[in-house]
């Protein structure tokens, strides 16, 4: 009787043991169908004038973060599908970022600081 039971303890044992490293060897991530998120820098330039972005497309997955830089004359905010910096002051940099979880068009625009969009100063940012 105790050998039967030795068996059946060796067999579960061995049992746990092979679950756990079939376990082991598949990552966690595998399934995934996003690859990781890429840190992706765009700069924002903003003049009285115009605001200027050195690049308009980014791929989906990525994180964007927005650098500001506000070379006009008044405190401004820049909004992007829905997400707005904080007050930036003339001659001062803000920072804004944003996962690029959904595909498609998505408009941005340059605020005063009563978040008024201002006139001629916004465009759109693809996310492929």
């Amino acid at each position: 009787m105790t050998l039967v039971y030795l068996a059946v303890v060796k067999r579960s044992f061995a049992a746990v043991f092979t679950a756990s490293a079939l376990f082991a060897v598949v990552p966690s991530g595998s399934l995934a169908t996003t690859s990781p998120a890429y840190n992706f820098p765009v700069h924002v330039l903003i003049t009285n004038n115009d605001v200027i972005l050195d690049r308009s497309a980014a791929k989906r997955g990525w994180l964007a973060h927005f650098y500001i830089k506000n070379k006009s004359t008044k405190t401004i905010r820049f909004e992007i599908g829905g997400l707005t910096s904080k007050p930036v002051k003339p001659g001062q940099t803000g920072k804004l970022g944003a996962y690029m979880e959904l595909r498609g068009q998505y408009t941005y625009h340059v605020e005063n600081s009563k978040k008024t969009p201002l006139k001629d100063k916004g465009g759109f940012f693809e996310v492929t």
